[in-house]
């Protein structure tokens, strides 16, 4: 075994096991990529066959969300798992109704549907109306963000320039005058 396929804990030791998926057509190793997988089987003794759509990989996230859901579209797949799980609790299933529309293909992979939520279509039904109605706001208030332009700059500039340009017009001649009358009465 590898030291770095010892992995020390406290008081325990845990092992790790570098997999190998061989398929068709190459050999996956779970040390080079987590999304190594090959199909999914059951083998015991009464029963024994591949699950359609469902496959084993390095990580079970991993494989399930390379999975899709081509087995329950099919009813005696879904009998062969009933059966393959042994179970004391009766559980009374049915395919995956094919006809239903859907924008999910069959084949679909069950990470695809997890990134769409599994919704199926949105529909916004925002109404502001009924929020007026129910809360009665006192005040509406908002923000609107927005990125000026240049004229908006230039004019932003040049404005107060403009009134300090008057106000200096106004106030600058008659300190000049003040100063000038005092110097002439000092001298």
């Amino acid at each position: 075994m590898h030291e770095e396929d010892h992995v020390y804990g406290e008081g325990v030791d845990f092992y790790t096991l570098s997999r190998v998926y061989v398929n068709q057509s190459s050999n996956c190793s779970c040390d080079d990529t987590p999304l190594c997988k090959i199909p999914a089987f059951i083998d015991d003794d009464d029963n024994s066959f591949h699950i359609p759509g469902i496959y084993f990989g390095c990580y079970i996230v991993e494989s399930l969300l390379q999975s899709n859901l081509d087995c329950f579209y099919n009813q005696t797949c879904i009998d062969e798992l009933r059966h393959a799980l042994n179970s004391s609790v009766t559980l009374i299933t049915s395919a995956l109704d094919v006809t239903i529309q859907s924008q999910y293909e069959r084949n679909e992979t069950i990470e695809h549907i997890v990134d769409q939520l599994m919704i199926e279509q949105w529909r916004n039904t925002t109404s502001h109306k009924v929020y007026y109605d129910r809360c009665h706001p006192s005040v509406c208030i908002y923000t609107y963000a927005s990125k000026k332009n240049w004229l908006n700059v230039l004019t932003s500039i040049i404005v107060p320039l403009g009134g300090l340009n008057l106000i200096l017009k106004i106030i600058v001649p008659r300190i000049i005058m003040l100063i000038w009358s005092r110097l002439r009465t000092n001298p």
